[in-house]
């Protein structure tokens, strides 16, 4: 990749030679005239429009500043909202890119874990649904919001809903979302939520090693 004091040198460079031709091609021709000054005249200005592609693809090849620790100039994409379907047959994971840059190939992998034995510290990634919650090829521009219906392989029956509900058997859903942004660099946060039976509603899961354990 050319950087950026490659690009401010060939700028320059080709700057002060556009200014240099350019004024010697003019005095060229107003000394000599259009008859015996054209020939040198179009070679210089040929030669000064090559200059001028130059500088504009030196322009336009600067590279997209990306700052990881801001989402100002990258897509911030994590889940937000975590809710159980009326019947328990599936959990619907919103979530919403915050960052100022669109998200692209957008893929999560998640899963529901119902059981008191259930720790999110020794749970690993590779422990994740291989097939994907949303489709891969999705994109989410700056401060949009999606829905990934998370179907539940085995729904819950109503008794272990009603479980959940009541704090006999906690629930969490834990997973990853994969996606890059326009330049290739990929991220991968990982989340983690647990039912709360007083809020009646899915919570951050405490700090674990899982969620900590993540590359982005």
């Amino acid at each position: 990749m050319i950087t950026d004091n490659v690009l401010r040198t060939i700028q320059v460079v080709g700057g002060l030679l556009t200014i240099l031709l350019g004024v010697h091609a003019l005095w060229g021709l107003v000394k000599s005239g259009w008859k015996q000054g054209k020939k040198v005249f179009l070679i210089e200005m040929g030669s000064l429009i090559i200059i001028l592609l130059v500088g504009v693809y030196a322009f336009s090849a600067r590279p997209l500043e990306v700052n990881s620790n801001s989402c100002t100039s990258r897509p911030c994409v994590f889940a937000e909202v975590i809710e159980f379907s009326d019947d328990y047959s599936s959990v619907d994971i919103g979530f919403h890119n915050s960052g100022q840059v669109v998200a692209m190939m957008v893929r999560i992998r998640a899963g529901l874990f119902a059981s008191n034995d259930f720790d999110p510290n020794t749970f690993k990634s590779e422990s994740l649904p291989t097939d994907p919650t949303s489709a891969s090829s999705a994109s989410l521009p700056p401060q949009a919001w999606g829905k990934a219906p998370l179907h539940l392989t085995n729904a819950l029956t109503i008794d272990m809903g009603n479980d959940i509900q009541n704090g006999k058997v906690r629930a969490y859903v834990i997973g990853q979302i994969d996606y890059k942004d326009p330049i290739g660099n990929m991220y991968s946060p990982r989340f983690c939520w647990t039912w709360n039976m007083t809020a009646k509603t899915f919570i951050h899961c405490p700090e674990n090693a899982f969620v900590d354990g993540q590359k982005q």
